[in-house]
């Protein structure tokens, strides 16, 4: 999926986060999910999250395998922690707003790295596709209802 779409789907998950009570909408919690839901398109030379760090990530891992992965993860969370308290809740709404989507791409990811497993779902769509613009239109959908409920609308 694009970068649009990560973000676009960290916006839908944070919101409704929010309108159920996980999390507090405050702005660290919408800059972590915001980085979160584009981090781990960090092993992927061009992207939002490659350009904006020092070391070039795709040399060391494939795409779609470690940073996607749920110890690739945690490990994301561990560095955040050691820098931001109590966002672990954002940042896996975040990640998970990048997993998910691309686990409905042809490609998969490697959800359970080190193993070789595919992760994928049963309909699958590819990178910039109708089917990518489909699911971007219905996270817009759940932006706007959430931002209702939020908003008590």
């Amino acid at each position: 999926m694009l970068g649009k779409t990560h973000l676009l789907t960290g916006a839908a998950f944070g919101l409704a986060a929010v309108n159920y009570g996980y999390i507090e909408p405050t702005l660290i919690n919408v800059l972590v999910i915001a980085v979160a839901s584009v981090l781990p398109d960090i092993d992927k030379k061009g992207t939002v999250a490659s350009r904006k760090v020092l070391l070039p990530f795709h040399l060391f891992f494939k795409h779609r395998e470690f940073t996607h992965s749920i110890l690739g993860g945690l490990c994301f969370m561990f560095l955040l922690s050691i820098f931001v308290n109590d966002v672990w809740c954002a940042f896996l709404i975040g990640f998970l707003a990048h997993v998910i989507p691309d686990m409905f791409t042809s490609h998969g990811i490697k959800l359970f790295w080190p193993f070789k497993l595919t992760v994928r779902f049963p309909m699958t769509c590819s990178t910039g596709s109708v089917g990518e613009s489909l699911f971007s239109s219905f996270m817009i959908v759940m932006c706007l209802v959430n931002i209702g409920k939020v908003l008590g609308l």
